[in-house]
């Protein structure tokens, strides 16, 4: 019974930790953090996330003599599409991110809080 406690406990307060990062990255960011809120670390490298910042680069473009030169409309569309599409990416990650983080809170508060009901209500009728 003790070890069955001891569990429910754990998931209740690591599910109510989760969704009070989830509380915390939606009130205090302006983009939603694409590290989830149960990240765990081994390695002590952090992986890098992309960011919209990086969905914007300089391309420069040459001709035939390797002169600089202005990118006709076609290369300027091309790399518009580009940018789009890449900044799209990013917010969908984010947005996917989100998502995840608030259904692994809600995981965790309901396997530790179903464990607690169940426990007493199984222990009830014996």
């Amino acid at each position: 019974g003790g070890l069955i406690n001891l569990l429910s406990v754990i998931f209740l307060l690591v599910g109510i930790y989760s969704m009070t990062r989830v509380i915390v990255n939606l009130k205090f960011f302006d983009k939603y953090p694409m590290t989830g809120v149960l990240y765990f670390n081994f390695y002590g490298v952090s992986p890098y996330y992309q960011k919209e910042e990086d969905c914007v680069y300089p391309i420069t473009y040459v001709d035939d003599k390797g002169t600089v030169r202005k990118p006709s409309q076609e290369e300027q569309d091309s790399e518009k599409n580009s940018q789009d599409r890449c900044l799209n990416d990013v917010k969908s990650n984010r947005d996917n991110a989100k998502v995840n983080d608030i259904n692994t809170s809600i995981f965790f508060i309901f396997l530790g809080s179903g464990i607690l009901i169940t426990k007493k209500f199984l222990y009830k009728h014996e």
